[in-house]
């Protein structure tokens, strides 16, 4: 009873925030209460990004330096993991033949023993679209082994961190296209500040289509004049070409 209470407090509490970091670290916090773990990582994978964003609890810096440097390549449980389609909450004991795997990793021997880790649970936060983030509780040999009831009240989570992560990273991606349009608008917004009042005029006849003969007639000057303030139009936008002023 006191688990699902933490839970219910937790999933109010993702949906009333709006901050990544903070989200996940409550999470994490929340999630120790009822599911005791020793060190834990909540990873975050930002759209249009190469890198994952981490928040940790418990987990020394060099050890997740060194995670991210060699051992992400020879993680047996997570390699493991992505293989099982359908298995959405793993434990490391439901996945790797631990005798065999305790003896012969070097993954096992070289890292996770030397940080005190015996017992990995782990889950992606994903959907068709793609993963959002990924969450990775870790235990030591003297505890015991993740159980099926915990197992089962993270599972209640679990569409709820789909559904935060899911509008996080769509959020992030409106406010990107935002940010590109706007660059693009002062873009080309800013390419005639350069031009004096007459230059804007020609160039707005000549983006409308104008030949020079009837920019000449429009404006009530001579054609010569025209010509003359194209060359420094395009002296000064740096173009030789008409068609260059539309690309601009």
């Amino acid at each position: 009873m006191q688990g699902l209470r933490c839970f219910l407090e937790l999933i109010a509490a993702i949906g009333a925030m709006e901050d990544m970091d903070e989200i996940r670290r409550l999470v994490l916090q929340l999630i120790r209460k009822v599911v005791w773990f020793d060190t834990a990582n909540f990873w975050l994978y930002p759209p249009a990004r190469n890198w994952a964003e981490h928040i940790v609890i418990d987990t020394p810096a060099e050890s997740l330096l060194q995670y991210l440097q060699h051992y992400v390549d020879i993680d047996e449980f997570h390699q493991t993991y992505n293989t099982w389609g359908n298995l959405v909450i793993a434990r490391s004991t439901d996945l790797l033949e631990y005798s065999d795997w305790i003896r012969n990793s070097e993954y096992y021997n070289d890292f996770l023993r030397r940080h005190n880790i015996y017992y990995l649970l782990a889950f992606d936060i994903k959907d068709s679209d793609g993963i959002y983030g990924a969450i990775c509780l870790h235990r030591a040999k003297s505890c015991n082994d993740f159980s099926e009831d915990e197992r089962s009240l993270l599972s209640l989570l679990y569409p709820h961190l789909l559904n935060r992560l899911r509008w996080f990273s769509e959020r992030e991606s409106l406010l990107m296209q935002l940010e590109a349009r706007l660059k693009a608008n002062n873009a080309s917004a800013c390419w005639s500040d350069s031009l004096t009042v007459r230059e804007r005029e020609i160039a707005q006849q000549v983006l409308a289509g104008a030949s020079n003969l009837e920019t000449a007639k429009n404006l009530g000057i001579s054609i010569n004049t025209v010509k003359m303030h194209l060359q420094n139009i395009y002296a000064k936008l740096e173009i030789k070409r008409r068609n260059q002023l539309f690309q601009r």
